[in-house]
């Protein structure tokens, strides 16, 4: 019997395929094939430098470097696999003339039975690349403190260079950097992110361009106001048998002027000094136009440019008339007659 079992071939090969039958359906059932998916695996883009070298620059269109990928893999595996196992790559020198890119993926070190993504390119805007200089503008928002306001605004430098693609460089116009100056009563110092300004007025996105700074030290003045009288001086006199009224009649009686505290705080007035309005000789209203500024002491600037600075000024000047009245004694009276006298 013992002979009998030891030497049938078949009852050999019967056993090992049984044996085969209950392997398979152990790895079958006890080890199942099950799908993982991760919503979101970044394309890594290989050999960019490829662009570089041919003066050229790149952006991903609608999001095409990132891509949901779904594994199948053993059921014992699925709780030990990241989204980072996953390598998704796209080789640049393997650019089609439609600007697209296959992607492949591999999981190392996992038996992946297979690997799919919900798409298979990556998609490509590719330009010449431009550079140029562009000015820098400043610009305030809020509202200082009463009887403040803004005065010159001072940066680091004037111009930043800005490169990328053509299109997009070619259309920016300038670099425009705000400060807040609200409720501010003394000099603000900070450092600022300038924001690219197209010609249409729009702010253009940083994604894809490069500046040669990434933030522009600025200094903005806050000035101290008050308003003052103005005061004209008349030089000279009229012709003979005649003579000013002293009525001067200007578009600019008062005036709201700026400047260090220091120096406001001392202003009383603006003065107009005597030579600047010369009546000699006149026999009729002298009419005269200046600049206020012109006589602003050092250090003071206009408040109020809507209202201008510039003054036109009327010096009445008239006949002289004579006439004879009779005053009755009693209508005489002495004032401050000394004491002891009478």
């Amino acid at each position: 019997m013992r002979k009998k079992i030891l030497h049938n071939w078949s009852l050999k090969l019967v056993s090992l395929l049984v044996a085969f039958v209950i392997w398979f359906m152990v790895a079958k059932f006890g080890d199942p094939i099950v799908s993982v998916t991760f919503p979101r695996v970044p394309v890594n883009l290989r050999n960019t430098e490829l662009l570089e070298h041919e003066n050229k620059v790149y952006e991903v269109l609608e999001g095409t470097d990132f891509v949901r990928v779904t594994l199948r893999v053993p059921a014992s595996m699925r709780n030990q696999l990241r989204a980072t196992d996953v390598i998704a790559e796209a080789d640049v020198s393997k650019l089609t003339d439609i600007n697209t890119i296959g992607i492949t993926y591999t999981v190392p070190n996992v038996k992946a039975t297979s690997i799919k993504g919900d798409h298979d390119f990556v998609r490509l805007s590719v330009e010449e690349k431009a550079s140029k200089w562009i000015r820098v503008e400043g610009s305030v928002k809020g509202q200082t403190a009463d009887h403040y306001m803004v005065g010159d605004t001072i940066f680091d430098q004037n111009l930043i260079e800005i490169s990328g693609a053509k299109s997009v460089v070619e259309n920016i116009h300038h670099a425009s950097v705000a400060v807040d100056v609200s409720s501010a009563t003394s000099d603000i110092s900070m450092n600022v992110e300038p924001q690219l300004i197209s010609y249409q007025g729009d702010v253009v996105e940083l994604k894809g361009l490069n500046t040669n700074v990434g933030y522009i030290h600025v200094m903005v003045e806050i000035l101290a106001t008050k308003e003052v009288p103005v005061r004209y001086l008349v030089t000279g006199s009229p012709k003979e048998g005649y003579q000013a009224t002293g009525v001067i009649k200007s578009s600019h009686e008062r005036i709201l002027v700026g400047g260090p505290q220091s120096v406001i705080s001392k202003l009383e007035e603006i003065v107009i000094p005597e030579g600047v309005l010369d009546i000699t000789g006149l026999e009729s209203n002298l009419s005269h136009n200046l600049n206020l500024k012109d006589y602003f002491p050092e250090g003071v600037r206009l408040a109020d440019p809507s209202n201008g600075s510039r003054a036109s000024i009327t010096v009445f000047i008239e006949p002289i008339v004579e006439k004879e009245v009779d005053i009755e004694a009693s209508q005489v009276e002495l004032q401050n007659v000394p004491k002891g006298y009478k």
